[in-house]
């Protein structure tokens, strides 16, 4: 208020403020146009991080430290998955997504493998050895197993010489029919 009073009584103090305005508000220093010019990775950061932000409230300093570090390193992996994917010309996936994948793949780790329920399949003989037509006998066993020529079958009789489980009863002759060429 006092300035402006002056400014109207003294003409040159008008003058003399406006060369002070042009001075201070014109020239900034090299500093300033640098983090404009750079803030928008940490904005863009701040921003994914705080999208889907790991609930993490606690007495212990540490636990909303270590929240924020996994938020901030999943968001970092994204954006890389997200440069390489447009690399390769690959739609990426959103970020939620991604989150949600690297925790399933975490809920994974030291899981011991799922047990079988079942015995995988014993693989095929050669073509030369099932049509021989030497030394094919069939062999009962203590324990079942499914029939290598018929899809649903179950049988306790096996071929000693092909070593596979096939159907040997009055109903279903896959034995006979396994070890003939058609």
């Amino acid at each position: 208020m006092i300035v402006m009073k002056a400014a109207l009584m003294f003409p040159w103090m008008k003058m003399l403020l406006q060369q002070v305005d042009l001075i201070n508000f014109h020239t900034v220093p090299s500093l300033i146009p640098a983090y404009n010019e750079h803030m928008g990775g940490i904005d863009l950061s701040d921003m994914l991080v705080h999208l889907y932000k790991t609930p993490a409230k606690s007495t212990r300093w540490y636990l909303p430290l270590f929240g924020y570090m996994l938020d901030l390193s999943i968001a970092n992996s994204w954006l890389v998955y997200k440069r390489e994917c447009g690399q390769l010309n690959q739609k990426p996936i959103t970020l939620k997504r991604f989150r949600l994948a690297v925790a399933h793949s975490l809920k994974q780790v030291n899981k011991p493998a799922s047990k079988k329920r079942y015995t995988p399949r014993p693989s095929q003989p050669q073509p030369d050895v099932r049509y021989d037509c030497f030394g094919h006998w069939p062999l009962h066993c203590d324990k079942r197993g499914r029939c290598n020529y018929c899809p649903k079958g179950v049988s306790r009789w096996k071929c000693q010489k092909c070593n596979v489980f096939l159907c040997l009863n009055a109903s279903q002759e896959c034995f006979a029919v396994y070890h003939q060429k058609i």
